[in-house]
């Protein structure tokens, strides 16, 4: 009985100190000696060498792979742009033979000529 009143008066004890330690505000010149110990420095802490290397890593790395996917999506363009333009060469070619085939020469130079000539005889 005596042991658990000695220790319930410890726990009370215990527990107003660090109740009293938590209100109280941590001198300046600890906090300052644990952020040297801990390398923190409020103020300068996004320009820290470790921050600045790993934003500019970041970037690099993102505008690779930005580089990558345009540039795998212009090689896309360009082979559909190659195979429609095998195609439209391949329709071209078609309707030059078929054309130079019904080609009547006979009826072609009276057809040129004769326009020409009326136009040359009225000036």
């Amino acid at each position: 009985m005596k042991k658990k009143l000695t220790e319930q008066q410890i726990q009370e004890g215990l527990k107003t100190y660090f109740d009293i330690a938590r209100k109280q505000k941590c001198p300046e010149s600890m906090q300052k000696n644990l952020y040297n110990k801990l390398q923190l420095d409020v103020k300068n802490s996004w320009w820290s060498p470790r921050f600045v290397v790993a934003g500019l890593s970041f970037i690099f790395v993102s505008s690779v792979i930005f580089n990558i996917s345009t540039n795998q999506s212009q090689s896309q363009q360009l082979d559909q742009a190659q195979a429609d333009l095998q195609v439209a060469m391949h329709y071209i070619n078609r309707v030059t033979f078929k054309s130079l085939s019904a080609v009547n020469n006979k009826g072609l130079k009276p057809g040129l000529i004769k326009p020409l000539s009326r136009s040359m005889a009225s000036m």
